[in-house]
């Protein structure tokens, strides 16, 4: 007890140290442990959050399908009175009942108040933007349908009274001035050459025919009116039975894409559950492990207790009386080595001074030997230098004289080859312009040619007409020479 009373302050704080360090290590992973759950958590809440939107969307593209496929609903009232939002709010009641089963059901409970006010916000702008896109389709099909239905009225009228809105006036400037010119082309340019010739004859016939001309303009005026107006009928049904298709291909790509993502979010969540069970199981065989620790090292805090005391006595007690004795049994075997050490001394002194000598002489001559041997291998040294040299210079002028040779070829190659490349291009370059300058030439002789025909003309003509006053002012002298000969 003494023993245990007296030992030293600083040992014992080592283990105490360590296991303070221990106890500090379990609880910064405990600390982190908890801090992964409460990521997960976070998590989860974030997967909730965006599961309600994706049934939100589900509810909104059915809406639009309904919409799109011709389903008496007016968003207004329904958002007036809160039907949809009602719908929406039970299916994402129905959908939380679903799952409160499961071990999310804890994270719901804390996300509840957060998650409705935000559906709820959402919803209603939702709700407006869908109402105004409706108000504006509706406005556009009212306005396509009112333009048809007026044109088709004014076509009609206009046969009998002559009267029309602002639309049949606007769409009189555009159809008159097509008709017109079409009408007008086709009439004047089969009836232009025949009425030139009857007004110049009979001005009745110039009156029949354009009142024939002006009842034939009316007829292909409201043909083509009542021809226009079937167009556009047409053309309107294929353009809403496009804008239909395209939308249900939408619509139909929007619900496939909005599936897959909530299957993928099904087995995230699937996956995410194992996970925290996993690792909630973890957690107990971690507890469990750690108690064990905790046994094992109060187990070995005894232990070392019990080893310490064991190693107090070996360093304070037995340690030093071994070094004790052991010091003693070295004193006494130095001093007898140091007597024999002096004896030996004496005896070998003088055997090493004459030992001395003899090296001494044997070192001299050895020196002479090495000197000479020295100087006679730098001399033989030196000759091969030289020898050597010489070979590299002979070797070096060769390699020389070779290489400017190879230099001066190929530079003279090489020059050759550009003169006649250049020589080459040249010559292409002058056929070029010989070529071209022939052609400018040929073409200038070309334009010049009618001019030098017609002075030819000229010029002959002019001798004719010299040759022919020539004939009638000076006689006929071969005339009279025929005569004489008869």
């Amino acid at each position: 007890m003494n023993r245990t009373a007296s030992r030293p302050l600083p040992a014992p704080n080592k283990f105490q140290i360590q296991s303070i360090e221990r106890k500090l290590e379990f609880q910064k992973n405990f600390m982190k442990e908890q801090q992964k759950q409460l990521k997960e958590q976070k998590r989860l809440i974030e997967e909730l959050q965006s599961n309600q939107r994706c049934e939100q969307l589900k509810n909104e593209i059915s809406m639009k399908m309904k919409i799109n496929q011709g389903v008496n609903i007016n968003p207004l009232s329904s958002i007036k009175s809160g039907g949809v939002k009602q719908q929406i709010l039970n299916q994402t009641s129905k959908h939380s009942s679903a799952e409160s089963c499961s071990p999310e059901s804890q994270v719901e409970s804390q996300t509840d108040s957060r998650a409705e006010s935000q559906t709820d916000s959402w919803i209603e702008s939702q709700m407006e933007f869908y109402a105004e896109s409706h108000i504006e389709s509706n406005t556009e099909i009212q306005t396509e349908s009112e333009i048809g239905s007026q044109t088709d009225s004014w076509t009609g009228s206009r046969i009998g009274s002559r009267t029309g809105s602002r639309i049949g006036s606007q769409t009189e400037s555009r159809t008159d001035s097509r008709t017109k010119s079409q009408t007008n082309s086709q009439t004047d340019s089969r009836t232009g050459s025949r009425t030139e010739s009857y007004d110049e004859s009979c001005p009745s016939a110039s009156t029949r025919t354009s009142s024939q001309n002006r009842s034939q303009r009316h007829e292909t005026f409201l043909s083509n009116l009542e021809n226009r107006a079937i167009e556009r009928k047409r053309l309107k049904t294929e353009r809403e039975a496009r804008k239909r298709r395209e939308m249900e291909e939408k619509l139909m790509m929007q619900k496939k894409c909005i599936e897959e993502r909530i299957k993928a979010e099904k087995e995230e969540r699937k996956a995410r559950v194992k996970a925290i069970e996993q690792q909630k199981r973890l957690e107990e065989q971690r507890k469990a492990e750690q108690e064990q620790r905790m046994k094992e090292l109060e187990e070995l805090n005894s232990k070392a207790d019990d080893f310490y005391r064991l190693y107090l006595l070996k360093i304070y007690g037995v340690l030093p009386w071994k070094e004790f004795i052991a010091k003693i049994h070295n004193t006494e075997s130095k001093a007898i080595e140091m007597d024999k050490c002096r004896i030996q001394k004496k005896i070998l002194m003088g055997w090493h001074n004459h030992v001395q000598k003899l090296i001494s002489v044997k070192t001299n001559s050895a020196d002479i030997f090495y000197e000479k041997t020295l100087v006679r291998r730098h001399f033989i040294c030196w000759k091969n230098h030289k020898n050597y040299q010489l070979a590299l210079e002979k070797k070096a002028k060769k390699y020389f004289a070779s290489n400017l040779c190879r230099t001066v070829f190929t530079a003279w190659v090489t020059y050759a080859n550009e003169q006649t490349i250049a020589s080459w291009e040249q010559e292409e370059l002058a056929q070029k312009f010989y070529l071209t300058h022939l052609l400018q030439k040929m073409l200038n002789s070309w334009k010049l040619l009618p001019d030098i025909q017609r002075k030819e003309q000229e010029r002959h003509q002019r001798k004719n007409e010299l040759r022919h006053k020539v004939a009638m002012l000076l006689p006929d002298f071969y005339a009279s020479i025929d005569s004489q000969v008869e």
